[in-house]
């Protein structure tokens, strides 16, 4: 698991709080820069037509410049994905490092990503965990949420369960949807915590809410099956379609299974074929086993022999058995 790379939005208004703060800190330092102020008032005088004259990059260089964390954060992430600029892990990393020098806690998230995956600097996972050490002390759920994950495993740290679930714990009360997740199938699987499925339903669905997607589909087997929470179908059915909209197969897979027997919805083959063939498109042989047996006898859909052996022979090669046969 890992998390994309995490901008400020740092210009969002014509003149950033940041900006704002630090020319009142200038203001009052006997050595203010006279050309750092000339900027700043330039900009409030000509308005947002002069700002836009220069390039989204040029504003975050020239703020970085001024000592602005957040500003060398956002350009790192520009160089990182290469938006408006060349792609640059080098200068990716060396600007996370100036943002995480400066004290903002997201550069040090960033450049532990860096770090952790050999991006622009050296693998070191070592490293890696103290920037998410840094990062979560400085307010930053995800960093919380990485460095759990790596004392869950061991990866760069001592493993140290305890204190990864503490970490997610952490995370998850600042509504960190993913960590809400993972503390989720913990408490589901019973490992590092006393098994229990009612606190693995209540995290399922502050995740889900959180648009953690597979909690979605987690807790919609929940109300299938009632664990945890009491049996709901056609909340099953909600949480399934949710999960299948977003491009989760195995939950196509189990919204077709609701249609072909009318849990939670009105039973309709035609539809179950439709959720069978997502689920097979997605990588779930399942789906394709199902879709297969469906057109060779006509169910739902045309029957079709060669579409249906075809269908048959993707499944038996994904490893399903009974596709074999």
């Amino acid at each position: 698991m890992s998390f994309g790379f995490v901008s400020s939005k740092w210009l969002d208004a014509l003149i950033p709080s940041s900006i704002l703060a630090a020319v009142m800190n200038r203001l009052f330092r006997p050595c203010t820069s006279a050309a750092f102020l000339a900027s700043i008032l330039l900009v409030v005088a000509c308005g947002r037509e002069d700002n836009a004259l220069r390039s989204r990059s040029e504003r975050y260089q020239q703020g970085c410049d001024d000592g602005l964390g957040d500003a060398c954060n956002d350009l790192g992430v520009m160089y990182r994905a290469g938006s408006e600029v060349t792609t640059d892990l080098a200068i990716a990393a060396s600007l996370f490092q100036q943002a995480c020098d400066l004290g903002t806690s997201l550069g040090c998230f960033n450049l532990g990503l860096m770090h952790q995956d050999g991006l622009g600097v050296p693998r070191d996972l070592e490293l890696a965990a103290s920037l998410y050490r840094r990062a979560c002390d400085g307010g930053q759920s995800p960093g919380c949420t990485t460095l759990g994950i790596m004392h869950f495993y061991g990866e760069g740290v001592t493993r140290d369960i305890e204190l990864a679930i503490s970490l997610l714990r952490r995370a998850c009360d600042s509504r960190e949807s993913r960590s809400c997740h993972l503390l989720g199938v913990l408490y589901e699987r019973g490992e590092g915590v006393a098994e229990n499925d009612s606190i693995a339903a209540s995290l399922f669905t502050t995740a889900c809410e959180g648009n953690e997607i597979e909690s979605c589909g987690f807790l919609g087997e929940m109300y299938f099956y009632g664990e945890g929470v009491g049996q709901n179908h056609v909340l099953a059915a909600t949480l399934f379609q949710r999960a299948c909209d977003a491009g989760v197969s195995s939950n196509c897979y189990d919204l077709a299974r609701m249609y072909t027997n009318g849990f939670g919805v009105t039973q309709d083959d035609a539809s179950a074929a439709s959720f069978h063939q997502k689920a097979c498109e997605g990588g779930d042989i399942r789906g394709c086993y199902s879709l297969g047996t469906m057109y060779a006898y006509g169910i739902g859909v045309s029957r079709d022999s060669v579409r249906a052996a075809s269908l048959m022979q993707l499944a038996c090669d994904g490893g399903l058995a009974e596709a074999c046969r």
